[in-house]
């Protein structure tokens, strides 16, 4: 039996339309990083990998989360994809901050195993606890998990923003990147979406 029958057909759509955003997302994060440090764009292969799956993964959350988004009005369906890719940033944000702490006690630089393990935790914990509270369904939980999971892993795990204000700059620079990577999601999800989808009230 085929996987195709097995993944709904907006999940399909999602993931579509994921992957595509995370492209650009990938490339507005390559823009940022350029502009605030060095730029990237020979090494950007395994980014543009990683961030199109990122992409991908945040599709599904974004439908398993937010499913009004595919008979959302344009615009409406902008606004909540862009909240929603900043909603993403700020969930990764505590994987970040661990790290600042267990490099500032040490652990990190002595137990690289252990900060590596603490960082996943924590990316997984946040995204499926935002999507067990936003949809009380295992679908939700998973879907938000392996979205921040995916993100995490896209950034090359948690920015050591300790070590420099260049750092700073470029963890803060995500957020934009998400931001316009969700809001384009959105709207791909909402034009990939069933006609009949489209004009159902929900």
């Amino acid at each position: 039996m085929s996987l195709r029958r097995h993944i709904p057909q907006h999940v399909r759509r999602a993931l579509v339309a994921g992957f595509m955003s995370g492209l650009l997302g990938a490339l507005a994060f390559a823009a940022a990083h350029a502009l605030i440090i060095v730029p990237i764009w020979t090494r950007m292969g395994s980014g543009l990998v990683f961030g199109a799956l990122a992409g991908a993964a945040s599709g599904w959350a974004l439908v398993e989360l937010y499913p009004s988004v595919m008979s959302a009005p344009p615009r409406t369906a902008a606004v909540l994809g862009t909240g929603f890719g900043a909603l993403l940033w700020l969930l990764v944000t505590p994987v970040t901050a661990v790290d600042a702490l267990l490099r500032a006690v040490g652990i990190a630089r002595r137990y690289e195993l252990v900060a590596v393990g603490v960082a996943l935790v924590v990316a997984i914990g946040a995204g499926a606890a935002f999507g067990w509270y936003r949809t009380r369904r295992r679908g939700g939980l998973v879907a938000g998990a392996l979205a921040t999971l995916a993100l995490t892993v896209a950034m090359a795990g948690p920015v050591p923003v300790a070590n420099s204000p260049r750092a700073v700059g470029i963890f803060l620079a995500v957020l934009p990147a998400a931001a316009i990577a969700g809001g384009v999601l959105a709207l791909l999800v909402r034009w990939l979406a069933p006609t009949e989808a489209l004009w159902t009230k929900t």
